[in-house]
């Protein structure tokens, strides 16, 4: 496979929505979410509250936040966005 076919297929396989766990004020169990929306990364948090994270939720959070970026910064190499 040339490396022009293998980016064409990291765009092709691009990360899905991801879920990240964490916690409200109150300690009830809520989720994070992250997903591509087009040329952005989209991050959807609990609607109104706020999201309490272990550090290791966090990290994990950050790693979905990268692949995500990764997945767009591969895509518009592979097909350049008219501007």
């Amino acid at each position: 496979m040339t490396g022009q076919e293998n980016a064409a297929k990291a765009a092709n396989t691009s990360p899905t929505r991801r879920n990240v766990g964490c916690t409200d004020g109150l300690q009830r169990p809520k989720k994070v979410s992250t997903y591509l929306g087009g040329h952005h990364v989209v991050l959807l948090a609990p609607l109104a509250e706020t999201a309490l994270m272990t550090p290791e939720a966090a990290r994990e959070l950050a790693g979905h936040l990268n692949e995500h970026a990764d997945a767009i910064e591969t895509r518009q190499r592979v097909a350049p966005v008219a501007q």
